[in-house]
């Protein structure tokens, strides 16, 4: 009887060494960068942003959760997770020195991201998907149902673009056709560039001398059109060079509004020789009041 004791009770301790050390074998497995859980492998960078902003990237660890398939980040900020089933998952990660918990949750067939990471939150990165542009400046050569053609004042050349169905053709707030445009009409044309070279147009805004507000009444022009290099600028005056007529000059007021794209700019962020387009108003005594300052891209 006593051997027999002795014997049930080596069993139960053999059995629990066995426990046990299935136990660790997984503890250890969970730390593995890669398993056999599946064929999807998913890479991505991680980028400290927020309350981690400036803080290395390298030594975060990213796991899947619930998988057993964990990766480090290199110097870089970069990890690769193999071996993970396909469907939804969700990282985690962390680094203890500077307290990072954060989880993101990842889609199906995703197999690359960039990853903005806090202390506590993860987010995919967001990459914008509008295409270059250009703005062309100048007068009409060509004009017809499916093209426009500018002699461009930036770069004294003529520049074709492609009329589509969703180019935007306008003077003001009144919407215009191909047909309501005419050679040596002034227009300010924006554009993107295809990978073939050519352009499309997105915009076409009629800039004629005579426009004044949209009323067309046959009284004098009451504005004026410069185009060309800044020649001179302080905080009263501009004088540019202009494509058409030459050396120009109009006064800076407290109305005027000066600009680059949508970002309002002052006298003190226009240098010599910048490129310009100016909105100018012709005074009573036929001096030229600037309206608006359009900065534009040196080319």
């Amino acid at each position: 009887m006593k051997t027999r004791m002795v014997l049930i009770l080596s069993l139960v301790a053999l059995v629990a060494s066995l426990v046990a050390l299935v136990a660790l074998t997984a503890c250890n497995n969970e730390k593995s960068v890669t398993a056999t859980n599946g064929m999807r492998q998913v890479s991505g960078k991680v980028v400290p942003v927020g309350d981690l902003e400036g803080a290395s990237p390298a030594g975060i660890d990213v796991r899947v959760r619930g998988v057993g398939v964990s990766s480090v980040t290199d110097a870089s900020g970069s990890f690769a997770l193999t071996g993970i089933p396909e469907g939804e998952l969700e990282l985690s990660f962390s680094r203890a020195e500077d307290g990072i918990d954060a989880t993101l949750e990842v889609g199906s067939g995703v197999s690359a991201l960039t990853i903005d990471l806090q202390k506590n939150s993860a987010s995919p990165r967001r990459h914008s998907a509008r295409a270059p542009r250009i703005q062309l400046e100048g007068l009409i050569t060509e004009i017809s149902d499916t093209s426009i053609t500018v002699l461009d004042a930036s770069r004294k050349v003529d520049v074709t673009a492609a009329i589509v169905e969703t180019t935007t053709i306008r003077k003001g707030h009144t919407a215009l056709t191909p047909a309501d445009l005419a050679v040596d009409d002034r227009v300010h044309v924006t554009a993107s560039p295809n990978p073939d070279g050519t352009y499309n147009a997105i915009e076409i805004k009629l800039q004629e001398d005579d426009d004044d507000d949209g009323d067309d009444d046959g009284e004098e022009p009451t504005k004026r059109e410069l185009e060309g290099k800044v020649l001179a600028i302080d905080p009263a005056s501009i004088t540019v060079d202009d494509a058409s007529t030459g050396e120009q000059t109009a006064a800076i007021n407290a109305d005027t509004v000066i600009r680059k794209g949508g970002t309002t700019l002052t006298t003190a962020d226009i240098k010599v020789g910048d490129r310009v387009h100016v909105r100018a108003k012709i005074e009573d005594d036929d001096s030229l009041t600037a309206l608006e300052i359009m900065v534009q891209n040196n080319r």
